[in-house]
């Protein structure tokens, strides 16, 4: 039904400006809003209306949405979740009568359709001094069950008495991602999901001065993220309708937490440095808790790390961290390579002491210049867990003398300095589309790679046919493209070959990825190229080995995580990880020189208000060591000028300044330019 809009009268709403008191409590407006998920009109409003309540912030506007049973078929299940309150109010206001998307501010102003009208009556009703506040013991509702929130709060007549009037409480879910109506809308707002006491309200009178407490319990759906959902108050005159206030609280759990993190899930570092990485730990349970805080994961060989807490030394195992509601501490984890080379992958866990049930992880992974990188490239995908059997693999595959590293494609780009230091690299790219296996500039970072002598181990689908026109395939694979797609379920060894001799499995299902619909092949173009690998039944090569000028390479036509069974994917990695290396220098290449241009890990980092920072420098040159806000304002230098190439630090006094993140930036300019930059947490 396409909607009737009525006057607007703010009459007796802009009266109360001239009765009001000089310190009236300040005023939320209430947005009650009628919707159903078939209506085209409402799909073509509702996002428009959401997006103006929502930068106008909640302790300006309010919003409650009830889904009803018409104008098409009555399948909303927004509606049909609580049909009797909705229906209550919608009939309350007579909406049936009229149609949808249709909506009140304060209960008696009809909403139109306009973004700058609504945003402007708005704040002409917020400047209506309001004759009361509400407030929540400790600012949240609780979900004390799976299926019920408990709410305990204040109303305050500062300005005015309340006499017979209504108090109501209403649970929303506050975003919804739901598809299946007529009207193609994904995405629906403050849902509303439960009223308390009743539709009727709970009548109630405040002298002026005094207050009214009141508590209660709302219903939930036991599958609803406590952490989605809001309470929403509201004082409303039954007879005129007028609203006289309006609050929203959140809802938390008993106990709860988050994790945040700005912090790159993996970083590229030198042995030489040390780095740190940033959590935010906030409490957003209903009851203070104490949190452990602990350190797992895989360390290379002499690498250390720590984790700390403002105020809680250092430890590198755990540490606890009390908090209260609602109270948040930045954990600083500390790690160190001391001057190995390989990986460290750090799993952070905090779990509550309220219930230890509730835990949240936070994993990133540091390399530095690993003799084995292992290239993840599988667009995101975990097709046979490929990484992790190679990694379970590597250990018996390669000596001891030799580190290993994890590079994830699909968090961040291949940094070119990344292959300058690897022995061997293994490159796998899962099942990415055509045309996104091995991009151009990847290309010219693994020539490089073989180049200075190192090994490539490459191996998924659609490699050869997506270097058919690279002169990669020609001049650093020696092969050419020879056909897209065999059928092939099968792949067979090559008798003699110091790889594939006496190995043949299928690449179709069995414990493998399955993932195999587009493998090609290829043919050798010349001497240095010799078949390995062959698709069983057919004339096509499945993979080469090559044995270039100074270098070893492997190209497989298919990818490894589709080998139907676990021995034979481990057999096939070993063999080829051990004739790759047997082409290397017996022990690995030497650590690059230490980088040094560097700007340390300042400490301590959380601050207050002083840290220092360590910083070197490679040669004499013109520096500057300065400090930014969030928004890129220069706050600070705390060094500048010309210094000597070495080792140095400086002092960081942040008093005046308030509490947050900032941004400490070094450069130096001389022979070559340099620039570092680092986070820094002032916490007062």
């Amino acid at each position: 039904m396409r909607p009737r809009w009525t006057t607007l009268f703010l009459g007796m709403a802009l009266a109360g400006l001239i009765a009001s008191p000089a310190l009236a409590a300040r005023r939320t407006v209430l947005l009650e809003g009628f919707t159903q998920w078939n209506c085209g009109y409402c799909a073509g409003w509702n996002p428009t209306e959401r997006q103006v309540v929502e930068a106008m912030g909640h302790d300006t506007v309010v919003v409650i949405k009830y889904h009803g049973w018409w104008p098409t078929i009555n399948n909303d299940p927004f509606y049909l979740w609580n049909t009797s309150e909705n229906a209550a109010r919608i009939n309350y206001y007579g909406v049936a009568a009229i149609g949808v998307p249709y909506g009140f501010l304060n209960g008696r102003t009809v909403v139109q359709q306009s973004a700058s009208w609504l945003r402007n009556t708005i704040r002409t009703l917020r400047a209506v001094p309001a004759p009361c506040s509400i407030t929540f013991d400790g600012g949240v509702a609780c979900a004390t069950s799976p299926t019920a929130v408990e709410f305990s709060g204040t109303i305050t007549a500062s300005d005015s008495a309340l006499s017979n009037t209504q108090l109501f409480v209403a649970l929303i879910t506050n975003l919804v991602s739901a598809s299946g109506g007529l009207n193609g809308e994904t995405e629906f707002y403050s849902v509303f999901r439960d009223m308390w006491p009743n539709t009727n309200g709970q009548t109630i009178s405040v002298g002026l001065g005094q207050t009214y407490n009141f508590s209660g319990t709302l219903n939930k759906a036991a599958n609803w993220n406590a952490t989605d959902l809001s309470v929403v108050v509201f004082i409303q005159d039954y007879t005129s309708k007028w609203m006289h206030q309006a609050a929203i609280f959140p809802v938390r759990p008993m106990w709860g937490m988050e994790v945040t993190c700005d912090d790159p899930r993996q970083i590229y570092m030198y042995p030489t440095d040390q780095a740190d990485y940033l959590i935010l730990l906030k409490n957003v349970s209903c009851n203070e808790d104490l949190y452990t805080v602990r350190l797992s994961g895989h360390r290379a060989d002499g690498w250390t790390r720590s984790v700390e807490s403002p105020g809680i030394p250092a430890h590198s195992d755990s540490i606890q961290v009390p908090l209260a509601v609602g109270g948040q501490a930045w954990l600083q984890v500390r790690f160190n390579p001391n001057g190995h080379t390989g990986m460290m992958v750090t799993n952070v866990t905090a779990v509550s002491a309220g219930d230890p049930a509730v835990q949240e992880v936070e994993t990133f992974r540091a390399l530095a210049n690993p003799n084995v990188l292992l290239v993840d490239d599988d667009g995101g995908a975990d097709y046979g867990n490929v990484e992790n059997f190679i990694l379970n693999a590597l250990p018996t595959a390669i000596p001891s003398t030799r580190s290993y590293g994890v590079w994830d494609v699909t968090l961040d780009n291949v940094p070119s300095e990344l292959l300058d230091t690897p022995d061997l690299v293994i490159w796998f790219t899962g099942a990415n589309a055509v045309g996104q296996s091995v991009s151009f500039l990847e290309q010219a970072m693994l020539a490089g790679l073989l180049e200075r002598g190192g090994a490539l181990l490459l191996t998924g689908q659609n490699i050869p046919v997506d270097l058919r026109t690279s002169t990669f395939l020609p001049n650093y694979l020696h092969s050419q493209f020879q056909a897209p797609y065999p059928q092939a379920q099968t792949v067979s060894g090559v008798a003699g070959d110091p790889i594939s001799d006496g190995l043949d499995f299928s690449i179709h299902g069995g414990s493998g990825a399955d993932n195999q619909t587009r493998p090609s092949a290829m043919n050798p173009s010349d001497e240095m190229a010799t078949i390995m690998w062959e698709f069983a039944g057919s004339q096509y090569h499945a993979g080469v080995r090559v044995q270039g000028n100074g270098y070893r390479a492997v190209l497989m036509g298919f990818g490894m995580e589709a080998i139907d069974n676990e021995a034979d994917r481990d057999s096939v990695l070993a063999r080829t990880v051990r004739w790759l290396i047997e082409g290397l220098a017996a022990e690995p290449r030497p650590e690059v020189a230490p980088r040094q241009f560097s700007l340390g890990a300042a400490y301590p980092n959380p601050f207050n208000p002083v840290t220092t920072i360590p910083y070197a420098l490679a040669e004499r040159s013109e520096f500057s060591l300065r400090i930014f806000d969030v928004l890129g304002r220069e706050v600070a230098v705390p060094a500048r000028g010309v210094q000597d190439a070495g080792e140095h630090q400086a002092h960081w006094n942040a008093t005046g300044l308030p509490s947050g993140l900032y941004f400490c930036r070094l450069d130096a300019a001389g022979g070559t330019a340099n620039h570092a930059t680092q986070k820094l947490m002032l916490l007062k």
